[in-house]
C-alpha cells in the first residue's frame, strides 16, 4: 500500500508504514529528549490547587514546562477589578507563578506584546507575548493569557523556552544570509 499525491499531472508516491502516516524522522528523535516537569512545579501546581481546585494543566514533553493552565469550573484568580489593565493582571499572574510553569525571573525579562485582542461578546482580553534575548525574538517563543471582563485570568497557555538565556551561547550568525542560501 502507499500514498498517492498528485499535483495536477505529476504524481508522487509514498511508502506507507504501518500504521503510522508520519514520516517525520524528528518525532521519533526528539522522543528520547523528553523532559518531566520539576518537582517545584509540581509543588506550585499543587499549591495553586489548593485556592482553585478544578485547575488543570498540561506539560511541554520537550522541555518540560507546564504549557496550559485553566480552571475547569471558573477563573485562576480569585478576585479581579472591571478598571485593571488586562496585560498588567495576565503578566501579574505569571509573574507570581514563575516556578509552576518551569520559569524562571530571567526566561520573563525580555518579551514583546505581539497582540492584545479584545473580544466585545465575552469582556475576554486575549494578550500575546514574544519571548526575545538580546532584542532577537524566539521562534514560537509565545505566552498567551486570557482575562475576562471583571479582572480575572481566565488561562495560560506557556511556550517560553525555560532556561533560554543560559543556552544560547551566540546571537551573531556563523554564517550571513547569503552564504547559508548556498549552503
Amino acid at each position: 500500500v502507499c500514498t498517492l499525491l498528485s499535483l495536477g499531472s505529476v504524481a508522487f508516491a509514498a511508502p506507507a508504514k504501518e500504521g503510522n502516516r508520519n514520516y517525520d524522522a524528528r518525532i521519533e528523535f526528539n522522543a528520547k529528549l523528553r523532559r518531566s516537569p520539576a518537582a517545584t512545579q509540581l509543588q506550585a501546581i499543587e499549591s495553586l490547587r489548593s485556592e482553585v481546585p478544578e485547575l488543570a494543566a498540561s506539560f511541554d514533553e520537550a522541555t518540560g514546562a507546564t504549557r496550559t493552565v485553566f480552571n475547569r469550573v471558573g477563573y485562576l484568580t480569585a478576585t479581579g477589578s472591571p478598571t485593571a489593565d488586562a496585560k498588567q493582571v495576565g503578566l501579574d499572574f505569571v509573574t507570581h507563578h514563575l516556578s509552576l510553569f518551569g520559569l524562571t525571573a530571567e526566561d520573563l525579562a525580555e518579551y514583546e506584546v505581539t497582540d492584545s485582542v479584545y473580544t466585545k461578546a465575552t469582556g475576554t482580553t486575549s494578550v500575546y507575548l514574544r519571548q526575545m534575548l538580546k532584542g532577537l525574538p524566539l521562534y514560537n517563543g509565545q505566552l498567551h493569557y486570557n482575562v475576562n471582563r471583571e479582572g480575572r485570568v481566565l488561562s495560560v497557555n506557556n511556550l517560553f523556552l525555560p532556561g533560554l538565556a543560559g543556552a544560547v551561547n551566540t546571537t551573531t550568525p556563523a554564517l550571513s544570509a547569503a552564504d547559508a542560501v548556498v549552503s
